[in-house]
């Protein structure tokens, strides 16, 4: 029964994350920006999951692995800074 409720929760968990980052995907592609649905999407559901895991399988800090996450999704933001070529917007 628990491990059904987990297994419930994670899909839940990860279905919410699709939604979000596609209707993030779809505003930035409104707006003509570079990345888009399939990025957003995809970048939300590894967050999403990679969360998931350590906190169900993981014995240590759960939190540890969600702060290289944001650390990640900052690299990406950087590395889109730097691909336009100095020009924030």
């Amino acid at each position: 029964m628990v491990d059904e409720i987990i297994q419930l929760e994670a899909l839940i968990d990860l279905l919410l994350s699709i939604v979000l980052g596609f209707a993030i995907g779809l505003e930035r592609k409104q707006r003509f920006k570079e990345a888009g649905i399939r990025t957003h999407t995809i970048v939300c559901v590894g967050a999403a999951l990679m969360t998931i895991i350590s906190k169900n399988i993981g014995n240590g800090d759960p939190g540890r692995v969600a702060a290289q996450i944001v650390t990640g999704i900052g690299f990406l933001g950087a590395g889109m800074i730097v691909y336009k070529q100095h020009e924030v917007k």
